[in-house]
């Protein structure tokens, strides 16, 4: 049998080889439809717009062309194949010389026990199967089944495909179609846009949020707009112009910021919605049968501004300048389109924080006005604080946040007298300065001199030892300029200082002095100086020509020594003055602590205990500044060594920061021991520094010191006078008013 298994192994490879072409063919045919299916369909979908049935559309038709390629082009084959008779017939129409030996062996093939049919010999139908399998060894399955075949169906397949692709390229409707089979569209997208109205007029029925305090309101409207505060709840009524199974309000213009279900009931069609945002939206019925519907043109949904508050603030002035800390009566008014809830005044002290006193919880109401007092206390306010303050008010709206609305800001400045005083300090020690270069410009150019001329009544061209007569001259008109400048400077101070008037006549009598007699020397030297300028252009200068201006340039720089000793001296005293006017400040303060808290033991007032504590901040900051400007007086050295014994300020410090302690504790007799030691040390502190500021007016403004004696003396003298005779008290108190004006003057 071994003959008949070569005739089966022969079929069933060419039953295999069939097969496979037949499925190369069904596959490549039926991709081919599918590409030409799918094209088609994406050029409906442009026609037709963005829809939801378009996925299942193409699914189910890729699945008919699937399904028939593969019922027609491999099932068919492969169940016309499934039997050796129907191969064998297949291979006689292919080879026609194996046609009837091939169907005859498959037929007379039996097993080894069974009867040859037909009662044939078993010999001899074994030798029929060995020459038909003789004859079907040289047989090739691919010569049968060609692969020519299968090429016509990849051809096809090819050509849809370059169809395809050239449509991509070139043919945006396809480009634009081929997504919509594939994607499900948003409600927005997948429905069509009706041109007619798809409802009547509409009832919109108003809930606003509570904080707003509005009742309620119901408006008829045929546009369909909503126009509320954020936060509302707006119910829409309307009535459907169509029938339909299920509607929806498309929210956004493209419908991107969501959708909002509607009830259709009873022939009405009912919706509710909050609104958040400024937007639009439109309506979108869905009918009984066929693609659902939405309105063309979109409603908007307009947002109701809440303002902030508005707020004003009315002060004693935009800024105000204080002597000392104390309250400040502060109007304001506020009012808001919703109601208020808390009113705040914020202060800010120089670059530090901010802080804030509650005024007043205005609850709710549209408008509020009254007057605080302002009491900044939340630190020293030492000289030269500035203070910010301005009035907030917030809102009720418990939906965006509460807004806050601010005022105006004004400015407080406590007084610092002594800001002035260290300017003016500043600015005489920059004429100083530039007065001693001159100096020693004039004393350098008096120690040169002029040469020798080689000829007389000729400009010299060789100078040994020393300058060119024309170089010389130079220098001395450079000079000359120089302290013309710093002169001018100089009198700009005084006129300054004049016109402020914070300085004392003594001084502004002195700085005068010392401009009007280096201005003598400056003149008598210009008009020497312009002689000899002109002797230099006329090419006659000499140097016998300098004799009267050294003369008298020896004069100018004694006066100028005198000047800038004076000038030193002037400095070194205002700044010892200063020194002694802080001691005699914190003396004061001490006084008034001592009295304050006398008053605080017996009452125990809080107000009394604030301004105690506003007391020793402001003593507390009045010995720091005077620790830095003592510091600074022995870093610049502005007064000779023998006044530099300054007091150490540690220990008023320490025993300021005890007296702290102990009002925060309570304890009277503590508190008053406390206040004694600063007491003590407070005044030891005055009279150091007073003996400073007078020992140097004595020793160097002594004219001066005689002077003041001599008044004190007068002025004790009138005294008397004027106990003895009350009667003439009034002549006698002018005479003391003029006295006092001469040694001003003086």
């Amino acid at each position: 049998m071994d003959e008949v298994e070569r005739i089966r192994r022969f079929l069933r490879a060419v039953r295999r080889r069939a097969l496979w072409a037949a499925g190369l063919r069904a596959g490549s045919f039926t991709t081919a439809a599918g590409l030409a299916v799918v094209l088609a369909l994406a050029l409906c979908a442009v026609r037709v717009g963005p829809a939801a049935f378009w996925p299942t559309v193409t699914t189910v038709v890729l699945l008919v062309v699937t399904g028939v390629g593969i019922a027609f082009g491999w099932l068919a084959p492969w169940r016309r194949l499934r039997s050796e008779r129907s191969v064998a017939l297949f291979v006689g129409r292919r080879h026609p010389p194996l046609a009837s030996d091939l169907l005859s062996a498959v037929e007379l093939a039996v097993g080894p026990t069974e009867p040859v049919p037909h009662g044939g010999s078993a010999s001899i139908t074994q030798a029929f199967h060995a020459a038909v399998a003789a004859a079907c060894a040289p047989v090739d399955a691919r010569r049968l089944v060609p692969a020519n075949e299968v090429a016509k169906a990849a051809l096809a397949f090819v050509a849809a495909a370059l169809l395809v692709g050239a449509a991509l390229l070139w043919a945006p409707a396809v480009r634009r179609g081929l997504p919509l089979l594939v994607r499900h569209p948003t409600l927005f997208e997948g429905a069509a846009v009706s041109r007619e109205p798809l409802i009547g007029e509409m009832r919109l029925t108003y809930t606003y949020p509570a904080y707003a305090g509005l009742p309620a309101r119901v408006v008829e409207v045929s546009t369909g707009d909503i126009v509320a505060l954020k936060g509302t709840l707006v119910q829409i009524a309307t009535r459907p112009l169509r029938s339909a199974r299920e509607g929806r309000l498309l929210l956004g213009d493209q419908g991107e910021a969501g959708e909002v279900p509607v009830s259709l009931a009873g022939g009405l069609l009912r919706a509710s919605l909050v609104v958040r945002e400024a937007t639009s939206y439109r309506v979108w019925l869905s009918p009984l049968l066929g693609r659902p519907v939405r309105e063309a043109r979109a409603h908007r949904i307009v947002v109701e501004a809440d303002r902030p508050p508005d707020v004003d603030i009315m002060g004693p002035a935009d800024r105000l300048e204080l002597p000392t800390p104390r309250p400040v009566e502060v109007a304001y008014s506020a009012r808001d389109d919703f109601g208020l809830a808390t009113i705040d005044l914020v202060y800010r002290i120089n670059d530090g924080p901010e802080h804030r006193v509650p005024l007043e919880d205005a609850a709710g109401a549209r408008s509020a006005q009254a007057k605080t007092l302002f009491e900044p206390t939340a630190e020293a306010l030492g000289p030269g604080a500035r203070i910010a303050y301005r009035i907030e008010a917030k809102d009720r709206d418990d939906v965006s946040g509460a807004k806050t609305g601010s005022s105006r800001t004004l400015i407080l400045v406590i007084h610092n007298p002594r800001e002035n005083l260290d300017e003016q300090l500043a600015r005489e020690r920059d004429v100083l300065d530039k007065l001693l270069g001159t100096l020693a410009d004039r004393l350098d150019l008096g120690d040169v001199g002029p040469s020798v001329d080689t000829v007389p009544g000729t400009v010299s061209a060789a100078t040994p030892g020393a300058a060119n007569v024309l170089a010389h001259l130079a220098a001395w008109l450079a000079i000359h300029e120089g302290e013309e400048a710093h002169l001018a400077l100089l009198g700009r101070l005084v006129d300054e200082e004049r016109r402020s008037g914070s300085s004392s006549k003594a001084l502004i009598a002195a700085l005068a002095g010392i401009a009007e007699r280096l201005g003598k020397h400056m003149r008598d030297e210009e008009t020497l100086l312009g002689a000899l300028r002109d002797k230099g252009d006329r090419g006659t200068l000499a140097s016998g020509a300098f004799s009267r201006v050294h003369a008298t340039g020896a004069k100018h720089v004694d006066e100028l020594e005198n000047a800038v000793l004076l000038l030193d001296d002037l400095i070194g005293r205002q700044r010892l003055d200063d020194l002694a006017s802080l001691g005699r400040e914190l003396t004061a303060s001490y006084k008034r602590l001592q009295d304050l808290l006398s008053r605080y033991n017996a009452t125990k007032d809080e107000a009394l205990r604030r301004q105690i504590e506003r007391e020793l901040r402001d003593l507390r900051a009045r010995i720091e500044e005077l620790a830095r400007k003592v510091a600074e007086v022995k870093a610049r050295n502005e007064v000779p060594f023998e006044w530099q014994n300054m007091p150490d300020l540690k220990e008023a410090m320490d025993k300021a920061q005890k007296l702290d302690r102990m009002l925060d504790k309570g304890d009277p007799q503590s508190m008053q021991k406390a206040l004694s030691e600063l007491g003590s040390t407070l005044e030891s502190l005055q009279r150091m520094l007073e003996g400073n500021a007078d020992d140097f007016g004595s020793q160097r403004f002594s004219q001066e010191s005689r002077a003041a004696q001599e008044m004190m003396k007068k002025i004790g003298d009138l005294e008397g006078a004027i106990r003895r005779n009350p009667s003439q008290a009034a002549l006698i108190a002018a005479g003391i008013g003029l006295l006092v004006g001469l040694v001003l003057v003086r």
